[in-house]
């Protein structure tokens, strides 16, 4: 699958923003991303395509 950085966003604002307030992409590093993602994919029961649709728009807009 490739990773669709469009798609990813609109996953992260439509399923993330239904639970709780949305951090901006740049308030964290990628690495600390992965992190957050890690725990909150399964969480929020993405399927593996959103995850990494998901990851792919918070790590381009991640923090540097």
């Amino acid at each position: 699958i490739k990773p669709d950085i469009e798609t990813g966003k609109t996953i992260f604002t439509n399923r993330c923003g239904n639970c709780h307030g949305l951090p901006k992409p740049d308030d964290f590093t990628a690495k600390s991303w992965e992190g957050i993602l890690s725990y909150m994919i399964p969480k929020a029961r993405l399927s593996k395509e959103q995850g990494i649709h998901v990851t792919a728009y918070l790590k381009a807009s991640a923090a540097k």
